[in-house]
Protein backbone atom coordinates (compact mmCIF):
# COMPACT_ATOMS: atom_id res chain seq x y z
CA UNK A 1 0.00 0.00 0.00
CA UNK A 2 2.79 2.47 0.22
CA UNK A 3 3.86 2.11 -2.75
CA UNK A 4 0.29 2.45 -4.36
CA UNK A 5 1.12 6.30 -1.89
CA UNK A 6 4.60 6.84 -3.29
CA UNK A 7 3.64 6.34 -6.39
CA UNK A 8 6.70 5.47 -7.56
CA UNK A 9 8.57 8.61 -6.20
CA UNK A 10 6.10 11.06 -8.02
CA UNK A 11 3.54 10.87 -4.69
CA UNK A 12 4.90 14.33 -3.49
CA UNK A 13 3.67 15.85 -6.92
CA UNK A 14 0.45 13.72 -7.85
CA UNK A 15 -1.48 13.92 -4.76
CA UNK A 16 -0.84 17.90 -3.59
CA UNK A 17 -2.06 18.28 -7.32
CA UNK A 18 -5.38 16.08 -6.74
CA UNK A 19 -6.09 18.18 -3.49
CA UNK A 20 -5.74 21.74 -5.37
CA UNK A 21 -7.80 20.24 -8.03
CA UNK A 22 -10.90 19.12 -6.00
CA UNK A 23 -10.49 22.75 -3.61
CA UNK A 24 -10.77 24.67 -7.18
CA UNK A 25 -13.81 22.48 -7.98
CA UNK A 26 -15.12 22.54 -4.21
CA UNK A 27 -14.39 26.54 -4.71
CA UNK A 28 -16.08 26.82 -8.20
CA UNK A 29 -19.18 24.86 -6.79
CA UNK A 30 -19.20 26.88 -3.88
CA UNK A 31 -19.98 30.11 -5.77
CA UNK A 32 -22.06 28.56 -8.41
CA UNK A 33 -24.44 27.93 -5.73
CA UNK A 34 -24.14 31.28 -3.84
CA UNK A 35 -24.45 33.56 -6.98
CA UNK A 36 -27.27 31.02 -7.79
CA UNK A 37 -29.08 32.03 -4.44
CA UNK A 38 -28.12 35.84 -5.20
CA UNK A 39 -29.82 35.66 -8.70
CA UNK A 40 -33.17 33.97 -7.08
CA UNK A 41 -33.15 36.66 -4.42
CA UNK A 42 -33.17 39.46 -7.02
CA UNK A 43 -35.51 37.30 -9.43
CA UNK A 44 -37.93 36.90 -6.66
CA UNK A 45 -37.26 41.06 -5.86
CA UNK A 46 -37.98 41.58 -9.31
CA UNK A 47 -41.20 39.56 -9.84
CA UNK A 48 -42.89 41.20 -6.68
CA UNK A 49 -41.99 44.78 -8.12
CA UNK A 50 -43.26 43.94 -11.35
CA UNK A 51 -46.21 41.89 -10.21
CA UNK A 52 -48.73 44.74 -9.70
CA UNK A 53 -47.43 46.14 -13.18
CA UNK A 54 -48.07 42.78 -14.96
CA UNK A 55 -51.34 42.31 -13.68
CA UNK A 56 -52.48 45.77 -14.87
CA UNK A 57 -50.97 44.99 -18.49
CA UNK A 58 -52.78 41.91 -18.04
CA UNK A 59 -56.19 43.54 -17.81
CA UNK A 60 -55.61 45.90 -19.95
CA UNK A 61 -54.47 43.02 -22.59
CA UNK A 62 -57.64 41.22 -21.82
CA UNK A 63 -59.97 44.27 -22.45
CA UNK A 64 -58.39 45.07 -25.83
CA UNK A 65 -59.55 41.50 -26.72
CA UNK A 66 -63.07 42.52 -25.36
CA UNK A 67 -63.58 45.32 -27.62
CA UNK A 68 -64.85 44.95 -30.88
Amino acid sequence: MGDFWAMGGHGAFVWPAYGVGLGVLAVLAGVSVWRLGKREAELKNLQASLGDRRCVAREALHHREDTP
